[in-house]
């Protein structure tokens, strides 16, 4: 009984549709794993920085924080939220919402074009750097995951957990 409900599991997980994290689809394997650990997980297009735990669908801004240090295949792409703020955090060209979530908090005019790195606790500087700023909302110590209920701007996600990782791969 266990082994054929396993299998409508399996059949019904490769029905579920496809995951891109970084521009990479997940395999099978990698989706069981997610949907056991969070229940069903949206198809779609994510991506998931590693250094800050930000993640938000492709061509869009940051919709929520997650476990950093947490590695899938596949680099960040640094066009993978879209091009024109000419700003690069962790190698990523933020989405123009971004710039204006920043220009709130640092005035119009005081976020300036170039490359930055955050780190998990918003803590951040140029590339190469020491760190000079500190992003307030991302320093608060709830997480959250790419597949969590809430977020830093409004947009709906489903499931609840956090992405976990053994220092060698990503584990959900």
């Amino acid at each position: 009984m266990k082994i054929f409900l396993m299998l409508i599991f399996v059949t019904n997980l490769s029905l579920a549709g496809d995951i891109y994290i970084n521009r990479i689809k997940l395999n099978d394997n990698e989706i069981y794993a997610l949907q056991a650990t969070y229940g069903h997980v949206e198809p779609g297009r994510y991506w998931y920085d590693s250094v800050a735990g930000l993640w938000g669908y492709e061509n869009g801004p940051t919709q929520g924080k997650a476990q950093a240090n947490v590695y899938f295949r596949g680099k960040l792409p640094a066009d993978i939220s879209g091009r024109g703020t000419s700003i690069f955090i962790n190698g990523r060209e933020i989405h123009y919402i971004e710039k204006q979530y920043l220009e709130s908090i640092y005035g119009l005019g005081n976020v300036k074009t170039g490359r930055y790195w955050v780190n998990h606790l918003g803590v951040g500087g140029y590339e190469g750097g020491n760190a000079f700023f500190n992003i307030p909302q991302l320093t608060n110590n709830t997480q959250f995951s790419p597949f969590s209920t809430r977020d830093l701007t409004g947009g709906k996600v489903v499931g609840n957990g956090y992405i976990g990782s053994n220092g060698e791969g990503a584990t959900w």
